[in-house]
């Protein structure tokens, strides 16, 4: 009778060596598995374009063209202006203004002068940066005259194309 006891009792030291192994090993993977899903659940990745509108900027141009048939130096006046109607641009604003053939002839020389009839800026040189601010309405008139664009008249009699096609380029930023 006591063998059998005696093997009861070498089962229950292999079973009480086994049952905390299996313990520890059921353990780990519990907290494998929780910390996996914790670790997953502060992830995140996301792909997308935002944008965020602060302030509204206003830079309008208005051209107009005041030379008339016969005049050998022709030119356009071009004003550029902060505001919309009522509504002044809540942000002051750099801008510069660019002069390109849009028909594929070039150009004849130009300058620009400011409203005191300044030179600012010759044809090949870059129209220097101007500024608008946001407090009040504001607005600046420019002239960019086409020097020898020839005799109209006598270009007529040759037959030769006297319309130059140009657009004129607003380039602005929001001041910093």
């Amino acid at each position: 009778m006591t063998e059998p006891v005696n093997k009861t009792n070498e089962e229950n030291k292999k079973n009480d060596k086994v049952f905390p192994v299996m313990i520890i090993i059921a353990l780990l993977i519990v907290l494998a598995a929780v910390c996996a899903f914790a670790y997953a659940k502060y992830i995140s990745s996301g792909n997308g374009v935002a944008s965020a509108n602060t302030a509204n900027m206003i830079c309008e141009m208005d051209i107009s063209e005041t030379s008339g048939q016969t005049h050998i130096n022709p030119y356009c006046e071009i004003t550029v202006r902060n505001y919309k109607g009522s509504a002044v641009s809540q942000t002051s604003v750099d801008f510069t203004l660019q002069a390109v053939a849009k028909d594929g002839v070039a150009l004849p020389d130009y300058v620009w002068m400011d409203s005191d009839g300044t030179i600012i800026a010759r044809s090949g040189n870059d129209f220097p940066t101007q500024s608008l601010g946001h407090t009040t309405q504001e607005s600046k008139t420019y002239k960019i005259v086409f020097i020898n664009s020839g005799n109209l008249t006598a270009g007529l009699e040759a037959g030769q194309p006297l319309t130059r096609y140009v657009d004129f380029n607003l380039v602005a930023v929001q001041k910093r």
